[in-house]
């Protein structure tokens, strides 16, 4: 008897990004990593997060645009020192949202888009580059 109660504690550990005094549903949490990111974008993803993890029902395709929205912002707001830069923050930004609700698969779909823009972009910036450079 006294084993099932001890597998059920590990069931009630914080979740990633929950502060560690306060209850999960509480509101009360604090995501890491917002503070490398601009302001702007922070109050975005915290509206976002606190919409997903109040459970509200959102349809997929809202949850993809909002994740869009928040990518957007991610990409005009962040001060790239380069492209790896610009990448970590949309990881960064991109993880917080996943964890917030990670059965929502639209929002990694829609991290992972992003990236591959990105990526596609830095590897297709150097070929478009040379070409205009002796014209």
């Amino acid at each position: 008897m006294a084993m099932s109660s001890a597998r059920a504690s590990p069931r009630q550990s914080p979740k990633i990004g929950a502060s560690s005094g306060a209850p999960l549903g509480s509101g009360a949490f604090e995501l890491h990593g917002l503070g490398e990111l601009p302001p702007v974008v922070a109050k975005e993803i915290c509206t976002f997060v606190a919409l997903l993890r109040r459970r509200q029902d959102l349809p997929s395709i809202e949850a993809a645009r909002r994740t869009l929205k928040i990518m957007r912002e991610v990409v005009t707001h962040t001060a790239a020192r380069d492209v790896s830069w610009l990448i970590e923050s949309i990881k960064r930004a991109g993880g917080m949202l996943v964890a917030a609700k990670p059965h929502e698969l639209a929002i990694g779909n829609m991290v992972r888009r992003v990236l591959h823009v990105v990526r596609e972009e830095l590897h297709d910036a150097p070929a478009a580059g040379t070409g205009g450079a002796g014209a």
